[in-house]
């Protein structure tokens, strides 16, 4: 009898899983996070000087965005059937995610307005 080649394993789930999430937190996270500023109208923090103005609102766009992108993870996660697909959609969009988002806060909170060679 032949085993039945219609059923993934946990490495596939693993993978497959990472590739989307890894997709998700490249090509979403972002544009997310531009859309969470705009509708809620969130100010640009201010490197230069004493104020660095609302890092509050800042940091919640950003956690906004993030929960938005996990949120399929999350359902995946909670369904027993798929479980192991969002596990590997989470570990993909928060590591590939994760760096993406540093990326942008970083030049999002430096001063490159500002910069001359």
């Amino acid at each position: 009898m032949e085993p039945d080649s219609s059923r993934w394993g946990a490495p596939e789930a693993l993978g497959i899983g990472s590739l989307i999430g890894g997709a998700a937190g490249v090509f979403l996270l972002v544009p997310l996070s531009g859309l969470v500023e705009r509708t809620f109208d969130v100010p640009q923090p201010n490197p230069v000087g004493d104020d660095k103005g609302p890092l509050v609102g800042f940091a919640l766009q950003w956690v906004v965005a993030a929960l938005l992108v996990a949120l399929p993870g999350l359902l995946l996660v909670a369904s027993r059937q798929v479980r192991l697909l969002g596990v590997g959609y989470l570990l993909g969009f928060l590591f590939l995610g994760g760096l993406v988002g540093t990326f942008f806060i970083g030049m999002d909170l430096s001063d490159w307005s500002n910069w001359d060679p």
